[in-house]
């Protein structure tokens, strides 16, 4: 069982439809049943038919600077700069000068970006390779509060990245396929109709062919029971993640239908 940080989802693996059913009653007993009391009627069918969702991350090429205050009865007045970095995690940093903010605002205004990477504007989910500097703002000796900071610092990140051109990433992930030789032109052709990518084969030492490739984990949801009828229950097969990709765009707007379904891009969770 797989839980997938940043996506509220589940991912439980099984050898066939039977071990996954058996699976998921045992989660919905323990552990989720006033989830799917409160969810039935919208998610009745989902655990059948729904393959798991990759944990898309979003990602951008140019970011702007922002400026924005903490809005009526909360001055806090920021200037953040937002850039790409090569980091896995939201980078921040001051370069205020003079103290148009005072230091003990800066946790405030950290921790006020932190929190909007935590939602991408594009479909939701968890901002990637960004650098957030601070450079410069004001403040109020009586209406100014770590609250007011954190707002600005929240309404500056909702400003700056849909001018940023961010784009969705997804989990690519290292499929390593086990077959009898005369299945590896079949195992092949399907692993790039999954948008995969064969890097090689080499021998076994039980007698079968290994097929490496690189795949989208979105596209690996009935490869168990494609492996197993075409080598007739003899092949197996082993993934592990690789890296994170930009998803394609035709892909896009599906990922994006989906997050708003799951009430992802509900502004109105965050404040």
């Amino acid at each position: 069982m797989l839980f997938v940080f940043g996506v509220a989802e589940v991912v439980v693996v099984g050898g066939d439809h039977f071990q996954l059913f058996v699976a998921f009653q045992a989660v919905e007993d323990q552990f989720l049943d006033d989830v799917i009391d409160d969810s039935k009627e919208r998610h009745a069918d989902d655990h059948a038919h729904e393959a798991p969702q990759a944990a898309e991350q979003q990602d951008g090429e140019e970011y702007p600077e922002a400026r924005k205050a903490g809005g009526h009865g909360q001055f806090g007045d920021v200037v953040i700069n937002f850039e790409p970095c090569d980091s896995e995690q939201v980078v921040f940093e001051e370069k205020v000068f003079g103290g148009s903010v005072p230091k003990n605002f800066f946790p405030a205004v950290e921790k006020g970006v932190r929190l909007a990477a935590e939602k991408g504007v594009l479909a939701g989910y968890p901002v990637v390779g960004l650098k957030a500097t601070l450079l410069d703002g004001s403040y109020h000796p009586v209406d100014s509060s770590e609250m007011a900071f954190i707002m600005a610092a929240k309404l500056a990140y909702k400003a700056a990245m849909p001018e940023a051109g961010p784009v969705i990433l997804e989990p690519i992930h290292t499929l390593k396929a086990h077959v009898p030789g005369d299945n590896t032109g079949d195992i092949m052709g399907d692993v790039t109709k999954r948008r995969g990518r064969v890097l090689g084969m080499e021998p076994d030492e039980d007698g079968l062919q290994t097929i490496i490739a690189e795949v989208p984990l979105a596209e690996l949801a009935n490869f168990t029971t494609f492996i197993r009828q075409t080598t007739q229950g003899r092949g197996w097969f082993t993934t592990e993640f690789a890296r994170y990709e930009v998803l394609p765009e035709m892909l896009v707007p599906a990922v994006v239908e989906q997050a708003k379904k799951l009430g992802n891009l509900d502004e109105s969770a965050d404040d």
